[in-house]
């Protein structure tokens, strides 16, 4: 003899709710959804939306130095981005720079390491003026950003 089918997993809200009002019972059990449903739509308020995030990076952004920014980047190239704490332009540059020497090396090889180390010295004040730039205009954009917005908060 074969036993009949139970079911392991809970009834869906509507399966309930349909066999509740068969049952004459769907006052109660409409109650206990709509709590449930307000206990879920509690918690996702507080979550932080990834709008309110980017615009906080940004608020921190503006708050960094640019002199800082600039001192760093003449010394070691990646370091304004670890300052501004920047990791997708880091991530980006980093890519970029290991593409352009795997293909300087790949297309004119180098013969000895004399000519490998004048090769890195050529690129370095290259790359770290990139970096210099590229902190300097994000700085200055997200204070821009934030002192139009404080402009107009005053304003009304």
């Amino acid at each position: 003899m074969m036993k009949p089918f139970l079911r392991e997993q809970p009834i869906p809200y509507q399966e309930k709710f349909f066999l509740a009002i068969r049952a004459g019972e769907g006052n109660s059990l409409e109650k206990e959804v709509n709590n449930e449903n307000n206990q879920v739509r509690k918690s996702s308020k507080t979550m932080t939306q990834p709008l309110e995030l980017e615009q906080q990076k940004q608020q921190r952004l503006s708050k960094k130095r640019i002199w800082i920014s600039s001192v760093l980047g003449f010394f070691i190239p990646i370091a304004p981005y670890l300052y501004t704490q920047r990791w997708k332009p880091l991530l980006w540059l980093g890519g970029t720079a290991f593409g352009v020497v795997f293909l300087m090396e790949t297309v004119a090889p180098t013969d000895n390491m004399k000519n490998a180390f004048q090769r890195g010295q050529n690129i370095g004040p290259i790359m770290s003026l990139i970096t210099i730039t590229d902190n300097w205009l994000a700085i200055s954009r997200a204070r821009k950003r934030f002192q139009g917005d404080d402009d107009n908060a005053s304003e009304s």
